[in-house]
């Protein structure tokens, strides 16, 4: 599926849970993390010809977007750890700008995704990279994780948001084995909290 179909389809799928025709799925039980795979890539396409360089900056946009998430649910972490709501229901409504599968949450890996695909111009993109963006788009995993910790407050959730995040590094990894990403720390995205 291409960037442009991804971004109808989640923007469809918005203007639904506005106009109160659908709601995110939910579960039963919260006290476990839901399970959610993604599905391989499900056309067979061609490697692109072999470009250390371009496969190695591919991994690491790739890696900073993971690491940028990462370091966000642990702000988001602290804040429910604490208990201090206000900063908590802030940071999300700056997040999803209150719409699941939209807002910040998801333009950043929908930008990733974009930039790290330009690459490879005109060549096939490989399967790791297709298989990162299914893992970290609106209806992925992530988002799908992330949303059901921040309604249950269910802290099983919240590692397998991480364990997503690690995921999307492994897929990173695939691209290249030489992307070496350091992690560099962000301001807190509610300040003063």
């Amino acid at each position: 599926m291409n960037l442009l179909t991804k971004l109808s389809v989640a923007a469809a799928a918005a203007a639904l849970l506005l106009s109160g025709c659908a709601a995110p799925a939910k579960t039963a039980d919260v006290s476990q993390p839901t399970q959610i795979s993604a599905s391989a890539s499900a056309s067979a396409t061609p490697s692109p010809t072999a470009d250390p360089d371009r496969d190695m900056n591919a991994a690491l946009i790739l890696k900073k977007t993971a690491d940028v998430y990462r370091q966000r649910m642990a702000e988001a972490h602290g804040y429910a750890v604490t208990k201090n709501t206000e900063a908590l229901d802030t940071f999300w409504l700056l997040m999803t700008d209150m719409v699941h599968g939209h807002g910040r949450f998801v333009s950043l890996s929908q930008r990733a995704y974009s930039d790290a695909s330009d690459l490879y111009g005109e060549a096939p993109t490989p399967a790791a990279l297709d298989d990162w963006d299914d893992v970290m788009d609106a209806n992925g995993p992530l988002v799908t994780h992330a949303t059901l910790w921040r309604e249950a407050g269910n802290e099983a959730e919240y590692q397998a948001t991480l364990n997503v995040l690690d995921q999307a590094d492994r897929l990173a990894n695939q691209l290249s084995s030489k992307a070496q990403y350091t992690s560099t720390p962000l301001p807190p995205l509610v300040p003063g909290a």
